[in-house]
């Protein structure tokens, strides 16, 4: 049998295989949540950076072909033991606006969104938990539990279309409440993960087996798939108050930044380090100064007020200047939009993220800046707290390619 045979007979098993997965899906799956259309296998084989597309622009292996949505637990179990027995390799997706690529494929196979696993099982006011379907996105849940005076005590910072799922997988270490509340981890009380035999088991903060909750948070779901979760949450808060400062110097700006987190006796709800470049490339107008150093404060009156006050006090003795409210209230308002709004600028857009210690960070920044100047090449970048001691380093290389 010649070469070019034996590639119509491999030809023919994977379009039979790809036949019988699909036929065999739809036994317990709706044909509207079973795609091969090529339009959607393209859109769910990336997220918000570039290189995936990159990838299967020119190796179509990178590319899905399926994309399966399942509407709870069980459809997901039945699902990912399918794929399982027919080898078929799996991503599991939620909103696909990580930029770690994690949500995408790299060998092909199926895509299994989550999204439909979006319901609010239980939210119980007096022991401040709530139950929820891991595709919930965060948006939907804030809002459902403003109903009970509740609020999660931790997010990220692209909470209007990112899911809850996401951020225990991309791991929920930095973002919005992490540096007051602590990461995604410690708000977890158990889960319901679907392991790749299609089995079920329940992790708690308490379970000592071979998989544990500090193996699924922050390992994009290579251990298995979050089906439901049950959360901590905290009471809505009565105050919100925002402050920043502007600097011109790198070492100036850590040194507040630093200050203000560890040194305030109220941790801020959120803390960021940005550079003149991502403001001009994120807002209108912006402020002058070569870095931003902006936080907020969320608490009940009493305390926000005191903390404004230590922040004020602090910045006159590091010559911060103040930057004017209208626009922090700006940023925060838009803070869901920031990463994706500097899109616009450019043509095609490149991420790089780091963790990186905060006893690190001076130095870390000091050489993105002198190595940028060196080659000229157009960059931004901000960074945003996370648990202590770490920080979150974003750059964004704003090409042509």
């Amino acid at each position: 049998m010649n070469e070019s045979s034996m590639k119509e007979i491999k030809k023919d098993m994977e379009v039979n295989k790809k036949r019988d997965f699909s036929e065999e899906l739809l036994e317990f799956i709706s044909p509207y949540h079973v795609s091969t259309n090529p339009y959607e296998l393209e859109s769910a084989s990336a997220d918000l950076t570039s290189l995936p597309s990159y990838h299967y622009k020119f190796k179509k292996k990178y590319l899905a072909s399926y994309v399966v949505r399942p509407a709870n637990t069980r459809e997901l179990q039945l699902v990912i033991k399918k794929c399982r027995e027919l080898d078929i390799p799996i991503t599991i997706r939620s909103a696909g606006t990580s930029c770690f690529s994690s949500a995408t494929p790299s060998r092909g196979g199926a895509i299994i969104d989550v999204r439909r696993l979006n319901k609010i099982y239980e939210v119980d006011a007096e022991k401040k938990t709530v139950k929820v379907g891991s595709g919930i996105s965060w948006l939907n849940l804030i809002e459902a539990l403003v109903d009970y005076g509740l609020q999660p005590v931790c997010y990220p910072t692209s909470f209007k279309t990112s899911c809850v799922g996401g951020f225990i997988g991309t791991p929920g270490t930095a973002g919005i409440g992490v540096l007051k509340y602590g990461s995604m981890e410690n708000s977890i009380i158990s889960l319901d993960l679907v392991k790749p035999d299609g089995s079920l088991e329940k992790i708690t903060k308490d379970s000592n087996g071979e998989i544990t909750l500090g193996d699924i948070c922050g390992t994009y779901g290579i251990y298995g798939v979050v089906a439901d979760v049950e959360l901590s949450v905290t009471t809505l808060k009565t105050s919100l108050e925002i402050i920043g400062y502007g600097f011109n110097s790198i070492t100036a700006a850590v040194d507040f930044y630093s200050t203000l987190k560890n040194e305030l006796p109220e941790k801020p709800f959120f803390l960021s380090i940005s550079e003149r470049d991502f403001e001009k490339y994120s807002h209108v107008d912006y402020p002058k100064d070569e870095w931003l150093v902006w936080a907020v404060f969320y608490d009940d009156s009493e305390h926000t007020s005191k903390s404004i006050s230590a922040v004020k006090s602090l910045a006159s003795k590091m010559e911060g200047k103040q930057v004017e409210f209208s626009y922090l209230k700006e940023k925060w308002r838009d803070i869901s939009d920031a990463e994706v709004g500097i899109g616009v600028a450019t043509r095609n857009l490149i991420f790089q993220e780091y963790w990186i210690a905060d006893k690190r960070l001076n130095s870390f920044i000091e050489l993105y800046s002198i190595t940028k100047k060196k080659y000229k090449f157009p960059t931004a970048s901000y960074a945003i707290s996370g648990e202590k001691g770490w920080t979150r380093v974003k750059f964004f290389g704003l090409t042509d390619i």
